[in-house]
């Protein structure tokens, strides 16, 4: 039951969370629907590592903890926003290697 108002409430669901190897971030269905949406990835430093932009129809990606340049990052926790979020909501992410 937790689950189902989580998801309907938060802009991002992720899981899952801690995770190792892959994250899936899915972008929640109430959030601007049909507009060009921003999901910014952060470390722990507060320095953006990795962007991607969800359009149109395609509400979810999946993170292998990458940057921008393709090469892989340390574990560690990293921080996840979207512009979806009024006002923004940072969601944490613990990577494990």
């Amino acid at each position: 039951m937790d689950d189902v108002i989580l998801e309907t409430l938060e802009v991002l669901v992720v899981h899952p969370n801690p995770c190792h190897g892959s994250v899936h971030i899915r972008m929640n269905g109430s959030s601007r629907a049909g507009e060009d949406n921003s999901i910014l990835i952060y470390n722990a430093a507060g320095l953006l590592v990795r962007e991607y932009t969800i359009t149109g129809n395609n509400d979810q990606i999946t993170w292998t903890g990458d940057d921008r340049n393709g090469q892989q990052l340390p574990g560690g926790v990293y921080f996840l926003r979207s512009d979806a979020a009024d006002p923004e909501k940072t969601y944490k992410v613990i990577f494990l290697r």
